[in-house]
């Protein structure tokens, strides 16, 4: 409840001052990366464990899903639509395929943190402008 309130006072802000829009690709690139992460973990702790073995391929899919929203921070900068779309779609998509393999609370910071990224580079008057420029 605390990490939520905090992000919305930072999306608050970052609308009001237009000044954080900077911050957008690195909470994108860390969102990303906790996911990743998180699923690593889970991959590691129960990949050779034989109740886990049947959803495996769950594991590798939340891992690639973080990826898909590392790629999605990385992006934020030059196509901030596209990014912010692989930012929501990769961490959210990524938190439901890790919770079906293993329960991981590790993995909820990570669409938390992603969606406040995408939020903050959709609605920065820098990144309004890349993006308005996109086909």
């Amino acid at each position: 409840m605390g990490a939520a309130l905090v992000l919305a006072l930072a999306v608050w802000g970052a609308r009001r001052s237009g000044r954080w829009a900077a911050l957008a690709p690195l909470l994108g690139l860390s969102g990303g990366a906790i996911g990743a992460v998180s699923a690593s973990g889970a991959l590691l702790r129960h990949g050779a464990a034989p109740e886990y073995v049947a959803r495996a391929g769950i594991g590798w899919l939340a891992l690639l899903l973080g990826l898909v929203a590392v790629a999605g921070g990385a992006l934020l900068v030059a196509r901030p639509r596209l990014g912010a779309l692989l930012l929501c779609l990769g961490s959210v998509l990524g938190f439901v395929a890790i919770n079906l393999y293993d329960i991981n609370t590790f993995y909820v910071l990570a669409p938390l943190v992603c969606v406040a990224a995408a939020i903050l580079a959709r609605s920065s008057p820098t990144t309004a402008r890349a993006g308005a420029t996109q086909p």
